[in-house]
């Protein structure tokens, strides 16, 4: 198993959920949430509830990081 960091960003460049904040070396992250997912070396769904009242529309921004390193990224817009 595997522990990612998820870090929501909402259009105003606000970091959504739990922001909690770890410090990999020299450098700190602000993320939503982290989640435990068995790593296979494949594509594999991950679901996880974000915490939040009234998310505004527009573009939302995902990024998946590996103890501290970027290791994917998304947006999708809210409508």
């Amino acid at each position: 198993d595997k522990t990612y960091q998820v870090q929501v960003i909402d259009g105003k460049n606000n970091v959504l959920g739990d922001k909690k904040t770890e410090t990999f070396g020299e450098n700190s992250l602000t993320y939503s949430f982290t989640t435990n997912v068995a790593y296979e070396n494949k594509t594999v769904n991950v679901a996880q509830d974000l915490k939040g009242d009234d998310f505004a529309e527009g573009t939302y921004y995902i990024n998946i990081y590996n103890k501290g390193e970027l290791v994917s990224k998304t947006s999708f817009v809210l409508r």
